[in-house]
């Protein structure tokens, strides 16, 4: 049942460095952001530059209503402070909806979005 309002769809997270394929992906996410991992101990973990990777799922009906992506608590600014990147990977396509808009870009789709960000324009 969700407890949000502003988010109805299903979340879970992917503890980092949890299995080689999280790491996997961790390592592709920090070589494509150069955004460098924390090497100080024997495994290298994302603690300085990224959180758990969040999966979502939504159902048809359910939303993410438009929001800003900051924090106002104690605990994460003094982890960092405000995301700087966000990193979205697709598992599967659909037909209608879907979409993540991001409305003061003046981009118009996702596909162009990427490909403006890959440039190196953030």
């Amino acid at each position: 049942m969700p407890t949000s309002t502003l988010r109805t769809g299903h979340v879970g997270f992917l503890i980092r460095r949890h299995d080689p394929i999280v790491a996997g992906i961790e390592d592709k996410i920090a070589a494509w952001t150069f955004l460098p991992k924390d090497c100080s101990v024997d495994i290298c973990f994302h603690t300085e530059n990224g959180e758990d990777i969040q999966v979502l799922r939504y159902e048809p009906g359910q939303k993410y209503d438009p929001h800003y992506d900051y924090f106002s608590d104690k605990v994460n600014i003094a982890r960092g402070g405000h995301r700087i990147a966000t990193v979205l990977m697709y598992l599967t396509d659909v037909a209608k909806g879907g979409e993540t808009v991001f409305p003061s870009a003046e981009v118009i789709s996702s596909t162009t979005l990427f490909v403006y960000l890959a440039e190196g324009n953030f």
